[in-house]
């Protein structure tokens, strides 16, 4: 079976394949028809019979976006050629999420286990996964993990040559406290510890999933500082012009839609994102750039925090990491995302999978 690219297609194809007489294939990740582009299509087997699903990954549903995602799924089912059905794989759904699901026919896995198939060939409900060892429930993700998981998968080699400088590049002053995050990750089985105070990354798809589950349900809250109109009603791609020429001198990094256009040659943003350094000031930017406060703007500035957040050797200035390009498209549902996520990924996060498991 090829190797799902998305860690949450991924996991859920693994827990498919633990249920017996069952047999899941990834056949096209995206998957792409006349009608509709979805993040993938995999195939069961069984011994009633063979069925297609045609999947679609969400990594924040939660009773506030059920209904939502709800309707989405009604577009995509009537866009489903004959024999075809839909698929919904996620992170760790709660009970009233999953609940609904049910109550609605909708088929699903989780990142946590839990699985609901519905099918003329086969009924399947598992509320949780009782054969996967579980990792400490003490152990919770926050916002530091987040920046330390961050530099870990920016530069995976970074754990077995010079642990030490995840403290600065991540932007703390304490070593210990770091260090203590690092073993905590090692209790999760996303890293692996070695002598000398050393590690080395274990799981990275397991590892890049949690960034982005944490970047959507926290971190990016945590670093939000506003969102912005022109004032003066400029074009957007007039005005995107003017904002990249201007990202250095004012200090900022380009990232969102804008950002991964730039990186992938291929979208045509209708929103961006700013990563604020912390030596700029966020009132000054948008005093420069003649923006104005607006809930619903398409600029959004966030804050930067450590002191990676710039894409090394990119050939475009001032662009934001493709990390924190990806973990931006992935908050969003149109299909042109998807397919730019998936370019993004395939073109420069799957070369930082590759180097990490050289490293082992």
């Amino acid at each position: 079976m090829r190797r799902p690219k998305h860690p949450l297609l991924r996991r859920g194809l693994e827990y498919l394949n633990r249920l017996p007489q069952i047999k899941a294939i990834a056949v096209e990740e995206p998957f792409a028809s006349e009608r509709l582009i979805a993040d993938g299509k995999v195939t069961l087997h069984s011994p009633q019979g063979e069925i297609e699903y045609v999947v679609e990954v969400k990594s924040n549903v939660s009773l506030e976006t059920y209904d939502d995602v709800l309707k989405q799924l009604e577009i995509y089912r009537q866009r489903l050629e004959p024999g075809q059905r839909n698929l919904l794989i996620g992170d760790d759904f709660s009970q009233s999420v999953i609940e609904k699901l049910i109550d609605s026919g909708i088929e699903f896995i989780d990142a946590s286990g839990a699985v609901y198939l519905s099918n003329p060939f086969l009924y399947v409900l598992i509320q949780k996964d009782t054969a996967k060892p579980q990792p400490a429930s003490n152990i919770k993700i926050g916002s530091t993990h987040l920046k330390i998981i961050y530099v870990i998968l920016q530069r995976p080699e970074i754990l077995e040559k010079a642990p030490g400088k995840i403290t600065q590049l991540a932007g703390f002053k304490g070593e210990g406290h770091v260090l203590r995050r690092v073993r905590e990750l090692c209790t999760l089985n996303y890293l692996e510890r070695l002598p000398n105070q050393k590690f080395r990354v274990s799981d990275y798809v397991g590892l890049l999933e949690r960034w982005e589950i944490g970047y959507a349900e926290s971190l990016r809250n945590y670093l939000f500082v506003g969102r912005f109109r022109h004032a003066n009603n400029l074009s957007l791609s007039d005005f995107f012009d003017k904002a990249i020429d201007q990202a250095d001198p004012l200090g900022f990094l380009v990232g969102g839609e804008l950002g991964a256009g730039l990186a992938t040659q291929y979208l045509k943003g209708i929103n961006a994102v700013f990563h604020i350094s912390q030596e700029a000031n966020y009132r000054t930017i948008a005093a420069q750039l003649r923006l104005m406060p607006d809930p619903n703007g398409p600029i959004t500035f966030l804050n930067q925090f450590g002191t990676c957040n710039a894409w090394e050797n990119s050939r475009f200035p001032h662009l934001a990491d493709p990390l924190l390009l990806h973990a931006e498209l992935s908050l969003g549902t149109d299909e042109r995302l998807k397919e730019t996520a998936q370019r993004l990924f395939d073109d420069h996060l799957a070369k930082r999978i590759s180097a990490s498991k050289r490293a082992l």
